[in-house]
């Protein structure tokens, strides 16, 4: 009867661990699937992709975004930023490369002129913040 009772115990709780392990999964997919959408939506605008190019770059994105997500996940320790960074630089390298086959010259002239309009934009923002905390420090009394 014991043996019985242990038994359902340990049928419950791996069943349990299953059940969580997919829904993570479910989950990692989802959030990828919504991040590509919407990257790829903004892309469609942007560079006025036709309905082949989206479904094309669509793929693209999604496939680059599981990938960060999932080196993200593996190296979530602060030791093996380097590696993270350094996956995701690669991971990204690959995205354009795929990304110029789909896309038009113009096109990728476009994206690439867009990219770098937001890296310009972020790295301000950095430096904006950094002003901001010096001004807003405190001032130690000697």
């Amino acid at each position: 009867m014991l043996k019985m009772i242990i038994s359902a115990v340990k049928t419950m709780a791996a069943a349990i661990v299953l059940l969580i392990a997919v829904t993570n999964t479910v989950s990692a997919q989802d959030r990828a699937e919504t991040g590509a959408k919407r990257l790829s939506d903004r892309m469609k605008t942007e560079l006025t992709l036709n309905d082949d190019q989206y479904a094309k770059v669509h793929e693209i994105n999604k496939e680059f975004i599981s990938k960060t997500m999932e080196t993200k996940k593996a190296n979530a320790d602060q030791s093996a930023r380097a590696e993270r960074v350094k996956a995701v630089k690669a991971f990204n390298e690959e995205r354009e490369a795929k990304l110029k086959a789909v896309l038009t010259e113009e096109q990728f002239k476009t994206y690439l002129d867009n990219k770098a309009q937001k890296t310009q934009r972020f790295q301000q923002s950095r430096i904006d913040r950094k002003e901001m905390k010096v001004q807003t420090a405190p001032v130690k009394k000697s």
